[in-house]
């Protein structure tokens, strides 16, 4: 893991790592999911508000909802407002 971000509340913990797979984990259970997978790794996360997680890596910053497992805004959608990959 090359990076890690706490939620406000504590309850989950994004980490992200060199094989460009980011995963969030319930602090609480300890169980873990793949929200994304990018290419050339992750060595930033951070979180956008409450349900929004960034990850930047070599090749952009990725914006996701971690809640619906979804590009934020969703691909396709008019909002130029980041989508879910930018350099």
């Amino acid at each position: 893991m090359t990076a890690v971000a706490v939620a406000p509340d504590g309850s989950w913990l994004p980490a992200g790592g060199d094989d460009g797979t980011v995963r969030i984990w319930d602090a609480a259970t300890g169980q873990a999911r793949t929200l994304m997978r990018v290419d050339n790794g992750i060595n930033a996360c951070a979180w956008v508000g409450t349900s929004g997680l960034a990850a930047r890596g070599p090749a952009g910053l990725y914006l996701f909802d971690f809640l619906a497992g979804t590009p934020w805004p969703p691909p396709g959608t008019d909002k130029d407002d980041g989508g879910s990959e930018r350099s």
